[in-house]
Parts: C-alpha cells; structure tokens; sequence
C-alpha cells in the first residue's frame, strides 16, 4: 500500500546477543565437575546424571496421571527422603506389588 513504511526483515547486528566470551572454560569446568561428582551418591532436590539401572533387569516405562496439587506433596516427600520422585514412585509401587503378591493364594500350575 501506497504511504504505509516497509518494515525491514534484517537482523540488526547489534540486536544479536554475543554468549560471553569465557563461555568455554564455563563449560570445560562444568563437564569437569560434573565427570568427578557423577559416581557420587546424590545429593539433594537436583540430579544430572543418569540413574544406574539394575543388572540385568529390563524396564519399562508408564505413565501415569497425579493430580497437581499431589506432585508437589511427592516432590516435597521425595526431597525430605534424599530421593527423586519418580524413584520413590517406583519403590512405592514395587513395594506394594510385593506386598499383594504375599497375599494371594498360589495357582497350581497346569501339567
């Protein structure tokens, strides 16, 4: 349209933020940090390493709903007890399967 001012689609270079030049040694020294603590027990509500799993057990992964206002009751429970809150689900859980298991009759096993 006549009179109405083309807007520029060029990137002015100033507008682009420039990551801090020492941003390299920040993550050399956080990788080396993290190499030294990973075997460590964990500590605290934040854990970035990968859980170790069980030899030689498969697992599988769900997915479950809980409502809001309970996630916060199980994150607040999980940090209390040093743990993070998809573990204490998983023991929670395994816990009672064991416990259900003790209480049913076996089934006789068909010949």
């Amino acid at each position: 349209m006549p009179g109405k001012p083309k807007r520029s689609t060029k990137v002015r270079k100033s507008s682009m933020k420039k990551p801090p030049p020492d941003i390299a040694t920040l993550l050399a020294s956080e990788a080396e940090r993290f190499e030294h603590e990973k075997d460590k027990p964990h500590r605290g509500p934040y854990y970035y390493g990968r859980p170790r799993k069980p030899s030689g057990e498969v697992g599988m992964v769900y997915s479950i709903r809980i409502p809001v206002k309970r996630l916060e009751e199980l994150r607040l429970l999980a940090v209390s007890k040093g743990e993070q809150p998809t573990g204490l689900m998983r023991k929670w859980i395994l816990e009672r399967l064991d416990r259900e298991a003790t209480k049913r009759p076996r089934r006789a096993t068909r010949s």
